[in-house]
C-alpha cells in the first residue's frame, strides 16, 4: 500500500514538473453502456448499505485499478499479504492482522459482461477486467457463497445520431380533399350555365334556318314554265347577241322589191 501511494506521489510530482498532468474520466454512480468501461460493484449484504455500482470509463484493467478510479478503499491483513479485510472501511471490528474467517469475509467477483458472475480463482492483485466487464466484492457473512446480488449486464449503448441529409428532402404536395357531394350552390350554378347554353344553342339553330330559308328562291320567282331566271338571261343574252341575222332579212326584202320593180317596168315597156 505505502509503495503505490509513493508511486502514484511521484507520478504527480513529475508530471506538476512536465506541466502534462493528465486526469482520468472521473467515474459514474452507474453501470457502463454495455460494452464500454469497467463496472464496479461493492455488495454489503449483512453489513447493510445494500449494494453500490459504478462505471469506471475506458478499456480493461487491472481489478485494483479499477478500485481505485472507483473509489473503492481497500484494507489488506497484516500477516495475510494480498487478502483483503476491509472494503470502504467496513466491517468495522475487523482486525486486520489475520485472514478472515470463512463465514466472515469479501469474495471477489469478476464477469464479462454477458449476466452472470464468476467466483475469482486469484487475488484482486492478479485479475484482470476487459473492456466491458465487472468486478466486484462481496461480503460473505455466511458459510456459503453469496454472489453479488447486481446483475452484471450493461445498457444498451444510444444510437448515434443521424447524420443531417445534404440535400434537404422536398414533401410531395398534399393534394386539397375533394368533396364527394356538391353543395347546394354548385349545383344550381350547374344547371343554370347548362340552362344558358342550351338556350345559346336553341336561338344559333333559327338563326342558321332563318339564314337559309332567305338564301333559297321561291317556286313563282322563276316563271310558269319552270325556268329559272338564270335561264331566263342565257336566253335573252342569246337574242340579243348578234344583228347580222335582221340586215340580211331587211336586205332580202328589198332584193324582192327591186326585182318585183323591175319586172313591172319591163311590162309597162313592152305593152302597146
Amino acid at each position: 500500500m505505502t509503495r503505490r501511494l509513493l508511486a502514484a506521489l511521484v507520478a504527480v510530482l513529475l508530471g506538476t514538473a512536465t506541466g502534462a498532468v493528465v486526469l482520468a474520466a472521473p467515474a459514474q454512480a452507474a453501470a457502463c453502456a454495455k460494452g464500454d468501461g469497467v463496472t464496479v460493484v461493492v455488495d454489503y449484504h449483512q453489513l447493510g448499505g445494500g449494494a453500490s455500482t459504478t462505471c469506471v470509463p475506458g478499456g480493461g484493467r487491472k481489478a485494483t485499478s479499477a478500485f481505485d478510479a472507483a473509489g473503492v478503499s481497500l484494507r489488506y491483513a497484516a500477516r495475510q499479504q494480498g487478502f483483503v479485510c476491509q472494503v470502504n472501511t467496513k466491517p468495522a471490528n475487523a482486525g486486520c492482522v489475520q485472514a478472515s474467517p470463512p463465514d466472515a469475509y469479501w469474495s471477489l467477483w469478476v464477469s464479462s459482461g454477458n449476466g452472470s458472475w464468476s467466483y475469482a480463482t486469484a487475488g484482486v492483485g492478479g485479475v484482470s477486467v476487459p473492456k466491458g466487464g465487472w468486478v466486484a466484492w462481496s461480503w460473505q457473512g455466511q458459510s456459503g457463497r453469496a454472489q453479488p446480488g447486481v446483475s452484471p449486464v450493461g445498457k444498451a449503448a444510444a444510437a448515434p445520431a443521424p447524420k443531417p441529409s445534404s440535400r434537404p428532402t422536398q414533401k410531395a404536395p398534399t393534394a386539397a380533399p375533394t368533396s364527394a357531394v356538391p353543395s347546394a350552390e354548385a349545383s344550381a350554378s350547374a344547371k343554370a350555365k347548362a340552362k344558358e347554353t342550351a338556350e345559346k344553342k336553341a336561338e344559333q339553330k333559327a338563326e342558321e334556318e332563318r339564314e337559309a330559308s332567305a338564301a333559297t328562291p321561291s317556286d313563282g320567282a322563276g316563271g310558269n314554265d319552270g325556268t329559272t331566271s338564270d335561264d331566263e338571261t342565257l336566253a335573252t343574252s342569246a337574242d340579243a347577241g348578234s344583228p347580222w341575222p335582221t340586215l340580211v332579212g331587211v336586205a332580202a326584202v328589198l332584193v324582192l322589191l327591186g326585182a318585183a320593180g323591175i319586172v313591172a317596168w319591163r311590162r309597162r315597156g313592152s305593152a302597146p
